[in-house]
């Protein structure tokens, strides 16, 4: 439910649609977003288990960092070469929507696999 508000979102911003209302839209599906990303983290934990939620948390944190510093600052550049905003907001709005499909077509693992994964791990 996060990833697709977070996706319908900056669809929104994306579009030519042009009217307040588009804005208002935006804000209360991106609150969405904000306000739900703990799901998504406790889906992982339940799915993955304890000792590989703090490395996977890690890793997607190392990896999603540097997106989020360079994201307003590429798509600042690009308004200020084509006065538009609208290309980087299709790409958030691709890459945003590709998390959510991987989010939607995600199973929970055997617990008997991972228990065993975990008894050789140790």
């Amino acid at each position: 439910m996060t990833s697709i508000s977070g996706a319908t979102s900056f669809f929104l911003l994306a579009s030519p649609l042009d009217s307040i209302w588009i804005v208002y839209l935006f804000v209360v599906l991106f609150d969405i977003v904000e306000t739900g990303g703990s799901n998504d983290w406790a889906t992982f934990g339940d799915y993955l288990g304890r000792k590989s939620y703090g490395r996977l948390r890690g890793f997607t944190q190392l990896a999603s960092s540097p997106r989020v510093l360079l994201a307003p600052v590429l798509a600042g550049w690009w308004y200020d070469r084509v006065e538009s905003y609208t290309f980087p907001h299709w790409i958030f709005t691709a890459l945003i929507g590709l998390g959510a499909i991987s989010l939607v077509v995600m199973r929970k693992p055997n617990r008997l696999q991972r228990a065993t994964q975990e008894a050789l791990a140790d």
